[in-house]
C-alpha cells in the first residue's frame, strides 16, 4: 500500500471499532442496558438509508459529510422509535 492510498478515513476505522466494543460492554458507563425497553434498531435499518438518500437529493449534495450524517442520525431516530412503538411492539403481541 502506498502512502497516496492511506488517508485518515482508512486510519480512524480500527480506533472507532474498538471505541464502540469497548462503550457497548463496559460496565461503568452502562451502554449494555440501551434498547432494553425500546428497541429502534429495526426502524433504523429500515430509515436510515432512505433519509440519507432524501437528504442528499433535497440539498443536491451540497450539505459536508459530518453535517449529513448528523441529520440523518437526528432525522431517523424519532421515525425508528415510531416505527418501533406504532408498528413493531402491536404486531409482536400476535406471535
Amino acid at each position: 500500500m502506498s502512502n497516496e492510498n492511506l488517508s485518515f478515513t482508512n486510519l480512524y476505522l480500527l480506533p472507532l471499532a474498538y471505541l464502540v466494543f469497548a462503550l457497548s460492554y463496559s460496565k461503568h458507563i452502562r451502554f449494555y442496558h440501551f434498547g432494553s425497553k425500546y428497541d429502534i434498531s429495526y426502524g433504523t435499518y429500515i430509515y436510515a438509508f432512505l433519509i440519507q438518500q432524501i437528504l442528499y437529493q433535497v440539498t443536491e449534495g451540497s450539505l459536508p459529510f459530518f453535517v449529513n450524517v448528523t441529520l440523518s442520525i437526528v432525522i431517523t431516530i424519532p421515525f425508528a422509535f415510531l416505527s418501533y412503538v406504532l408498528i413493531e411492539k402491536p404486531i409482536m403481541k400476535f406471535k
